[in-house]
């Protein structure tokens, strides 16, 4: 079942599709917010805040103004600034959170029967989420909702609640600041 049908089936009382929801976007969503956190506590938190305010809140969502997804990010953004901004005092960032042997992307293909390649890769994996987790907040979730999530610029501007040439502007400046970042690494 698509997204609209799942929630057409919870407004009509279905736990299942509700539980199909959260089995679909339990890991995208916590992925996404301990990246752009840095804290897992923070991402665990804002993750179980978000689906419950989901849930509560199902009846207001029209698919017609945009996706499930780009509601459901939407609401875990402003809960992971919510927490980050009330608890201040309770979390820390470390940005260490690449160590935790996260799956950066699923989506990577390459040639995983040659060894030296597959070190080669995990190396330049590692890098590259070291050097988005140095972005600011801003521009690294930008990055990470088109580079891991797929979203179009247009799903972008509308989680972070932004004008699209604003969320162009971050992802032009976070590529450029990665830039840098990989060529001093190089060096």
């Amino acid at each position: 079942m698509n997204d609209e049908a799942l929630v057409s089936a919870i407004k009509n009382g279905s736990e299942h599709a509700g539980e199909a929801l959260f089995r679909r976007y339990q890991d995208k969503l916590y992925s996404f917010l301990l990246r752009v956190s840095g804290n897992a506590n923070v991402a665990e938190d804002a993750a179980q805040e978000t689906f419950i305010r989901v849930l509560d809140r199902i009846g207001v969502f029209e698919p017609g103004k945009g996706t499930f997804r780009s509601w459901l990010f939407t609401i875990g953004r402003r809960e992971m600034f919510r927490l980050m901004k009330k608890e201040s005092h309770h979390y820390t960032v470390t940005h260490h959170y690449y160590d935790q042997q996260l799956q950066f992307d699923k989506n990577l293909s390459d040639d995983r029967n040659q060894p030296y390649n597959h070190l080669l890769d995990k190396q330049r994996k590692k890098l590259l989420e070291y050097a988005i987790s140095q972005l600011g907040i801003e521009e690294r979730e930008v990055v990470l909702l088109r580079m891991v999530e797929g979203l179009t610029f247009r799903e972008i501007a509308e989680i972070t609640e932004t004008p699209l040439n604003t969320a162009l502007s971050r992802m032009r400046n976070a590529q450029q600041h990665l830039k840098i970042h990989l060529q001093q690494e190089a060096n």
